[in-house]
């Protein structure tokens, strides 16, 4: 299938419905677990990702094609990172940090703590899931997902420092080593 027809399929409309539901089975995995209780998921968070992911995927198309914007599409690697830079601009999790304590001796997981960038790589392994037809889980190998969660945290701090099409590049490297062919 030529790349046109398939990054046709992936459009916002296609996967939020996904991504809705990875965000409450997101919330539902880390119930129980130690810190659990200071997150919380603002849905209307995740409805302004679906907004601005049209406007987003726009002003990329119009910086990548100029003029022939309307005659191209942009790749999968792109809209997944499109959705990562939403997903940390608009943070439909918050984890409420308790405060500092001589009596704290035990910190939630970083699955807690890092919550939306959590989200960012299940997004990422969703849509290569079902970018390449695999029904089984993708687990990025520990190495490269420290450094992700890593990248995505400093970045989420300060947006300013996310870029698309770098992102785009690091998600086409993930895939090369974590699809086998």
């Amino acid at each position: 299938m030529p790349l046109s027809e398939k990054s046709s399929s992936f459009s916002c409309e296609h996967w939020f419905s996904t991504f809705e539901q990875l965000a409450y089975d997101t919330l539902k995995g880390i119930q129980g677990s130690y810190g659990s209780e200071k997150v919380s998921y603002d849905q209307k968070k995740l409805l302004k990702i679906k907004e601005d992911y049209t406007i987003e995927a726009e002003k990329l198309k119009d910086f990548i094609y100029g003029d022939e914007r309307h005659l191209n599409k942009i790749d999968q690697h792109k809209i997944i990172a499109i959705y990562i830079k939403l997903i940390l601009k608009h943070k439909p999790f918050t984890y409420e940090k308790p405060e500092e304590s001589k009596d704290i001796i035990q910190y939630p997981s970083v699955s807690i703590r890092l919550i939306n960038e959590n989200y960012c790589i299940i997004i990422l392994t969703t849509i290569l899931m079902g970018w390449h037809n695999i029904a089984t889980f993708l687990e990025i190998p520990r190495k490269y997902k420290v450094f992700l969660l890593s990248l995505l945290y400093h970045c989420n701090i300060n947006i300013v420092t996310y870029e698309v099409l770098t992102f785009s590049h690091i998600i086409y490297f993930l895939e090369n080593h974590i699809i086998k062919n």
